[in-house]
């Protein structure tokens, strides 16, 4: 069983998971000539994603929904653009940050059952500045999904995301934590298996933590993560759905179905789009789509060189 759960942990769809870090800024870049988080906060976690050659992150509603209702100065939020980040993130260029909200929540489709499908939200990315490998994103052009009919009570399924127990802060004064570092923080992402137990409803599926000291509280935090099915090779594992909430009194875990979240990401710009960055609509480098997909199957070869 380690042997399945190590393989599967390695497979891209466990590897895109992304920590959220919600942002506040004191002054604005032009106030100060740079940019600068003043400090770090929150939880969550998200699924980084790539659709014709642009960049997503896909999480849940109510991990984001405080700052989608508010406009600030700078963007909200921000996640490492690496799954082998380093401890200590050294540039912003490892970074990637919102530029849009698509509320693909008005293209859900009702669930007939007691999971509702339109905790979900879509962000859209600024093009990211370094590399990002393959076997790091979930590509929806070559996706495997697990479909409703490969659900079945006791299929073995992992959960990937940062729970804030093992990921929380540190607050201190000035360069406490070394020069101009008075916050310190760490990026550990948690893998839990667990499997399905189907609901009430015809497409009700849950995740049940194998160990039963898995709580809400060993999970908060994961919300927005990934579910995938346990498989002895990598690349076979399929994508099985989205972490939203652990139900306090029975304890399972919901998650929407990728099957239904993949065709509805595929209409993404049929839903409203807000801005989520001050630049949001500022023109970006002038490149067509046929030389962004070139320009991203070079840094796909540079990173699979490392």
């Amino acid at each position: 069983m380690d042997e399945f759960l190590d393989a599967t942990t390695k497979s891209n769809i466990p590897q895109a998971t992304r920590r959220v870090f919600f942002t506040f800024t004191e002054a604005s870049i032009e106030e100060r000539g740079f940019y600068n988080a003043d400090q770090l906060s929150g939880m969550g976690s998200g699924i980084l994603l790539r659709y014709r050659s642009r960049y997503f992150l896909l999480t849940a509603y109510h991990v984001v929904v405080h700052t989608l209702a508010v406009q600030q100065n700078e963007s909200p939020f921000m996640l490492h653009a690496r799954a082998s980040s380093p401890g200590r993130i050294p540039e912003l260029y490892d970074l990637l940050l919102p530029r849009w909200h698509w509320d693909i929540r008005t293209l859900m489709p009702e669930s007939h059952g007691e999971t509702a499908w339109n905790d979900v939200a879509l962000i859209e990315l600024f093009d990211p500045l370094c590399s990002i490998p393959d076997n790091e994103v979930i590509d929806l052009d070559r996706i495997q999904v697990l479909q409703r009919r490969e659900f079945f009570d006791g299929q073995m399924l992992i959960a990937s995301g940062y729970p804030l127990q093992r990921n929380g802060y540190e607050y201190g004064g000035p360069d406490e934590f070394g020069p101009g570092l008075a916050q310190l923080t760490t990026i550990q992402r948690h893998h839990t298996p667990g499997a399905v137990v189907r609901g009430l409803g015809r497409n009700d599926f849950y995740f049940k933590p194998s160990d039963p000291a898995v709580n809400h509280d060993a999970l908060n935090g994961m919300s927005g993560g990934s579910v995938v099915n346990l498989y002895p090779q990598a690349r076979k594992t399929k994508w099985a759905g989205m972490l939203k909430a652990v139900d306090e009194r029975t304890g399972l875990v919901q998650f929407i179905p990728a099957w239904v979240i993949v065709p509805i990401i595929r209409r993404y710009a049929e839903a409203q789009r807000r801005d989520l960055d001050p630049n949001a609509g500022a023109p970006c480098v002038g490149i067509t789509p046929k030389q962004r997909e070139e320009v991203q199957r070079f840094l796909s070869h540079v990173a699979s060189l490392r």
